[in-house]
């Protein structure tokens, strides 16, 4: 039987594990309403290594290097913490690759702020997408 407090929690999927993808991991692990579900890094250096090992937080969640292949064997997630870009149109496909597998999304891109030009565009059809 699964955990009552496994079950009230949040399952979280990282997305980029870079300084600020790191510290979210870690603030995820003292968090008890957050668990860490799934974890995606391009860098292929990281893949196949797990969350303790990269970010000393996390447990033993696998490093994957998409997004399909972190959720294949993943019970629970609802959150992305995405953490991997400032510039909306070079992240526009991580943000809404995670929305179309019906996550919500939570972005550290500071052009989300106040969309502008280019930016105001892919917000639009991000905004679409959710």
């Amino acid at each position: 039987m699964e955990n009552s407090s496994l079950r009230k929690s949040v399952g979280i999927v990282h997305f980029g594990l870079g300084e600020i993808g790191v510290a979210l991991v870690r603030g995820v692990g003292r968090a008890e309403a957050l668990r860490s579900v799934a974890a995606v890094e391009v860098r292929p250096e990281l893949s196949g290594r797990s969350l303790d090992e990269v970010c000393s937080a996390g447990g033993p969640v696998i490093i994957r290097p998409t997004v399909a292949e972190a959720l294949r064997d993943t019970r629970g997630a609802r959150v992305a913490f995405h953490a991997a870009g400032s510039y909306l149109e070079r992240i526009e496909e991580q943000i809404s690759g995670l929305l179309e597998v019906g996550l919500n999304v939570v972005t550290t891109a500071e052009e989300l702020i106040c969309p502008q030009g280019a930016a105001a565009e892919c917000a639009s059809r991000l905004h679409e997408c959710a």
